[in-house]
């Protein structure tokens, strides 16, 4: 329905207004990113997130220079639990899903990822996992 997906983006579109000026890193992750892209460790974003979000997350950090693959989950046809999002950026990096490390930051994103990813897998506390928690 087109009212409802014009509702949809609006909503989005709000929270990247109000969400601009929190944007940060959290504690430790540009100097993790930046020791990966020293030692060419291909990396990539994979999220539910669509591009626009995406776009928004890493240029307002400058943080796209940092990965060689961006899939979002309106780039796919199957959403989580599906880990379609994962594989088809493993498979952009042109590496085997399951030698990726994945950094997931909710607990049941890493359920979606531990038959793909296995031990490979680390949750990342973020502020909106720990107020769900």
């Amino acid at each position: 329905d087109a009212e409802l997906d014009a509702r949809g983006r609006r909503k989005e579109e709000i929270y990247r207004e109000l969400y601009a000026p929190h944007l940060a890193y959290l504690p430790g992750v540009r100097e993790l990113l930046e020791e990966a892209k020293d030692r060419n460790f291909p990396m990539a974003v994979a999220t539910a997130g669509d591009r626009t979000n995406i776009d928004f997350t890493l240029d307002g950090l400058g943080a796209r220079s940092y990965f060689q693959s961006l899939v979002g989950g309106d780039e796919v046809t199957r959403g989580k639990p599906d880990p379609e999002v994962l594989v088809g950026a493993a498979n952009e990096l042109g590496i085997a899903a399951g030698n990726c490390l994945v950094f997931e930051d909710s607990p049941a994103g890493v359920s979606t990822h531990a038959p793909w990813c296995g031990p490979l897998t680390e949750v990342v506390p973020c502020p909106s996992t720990m107020r769900c928690s």
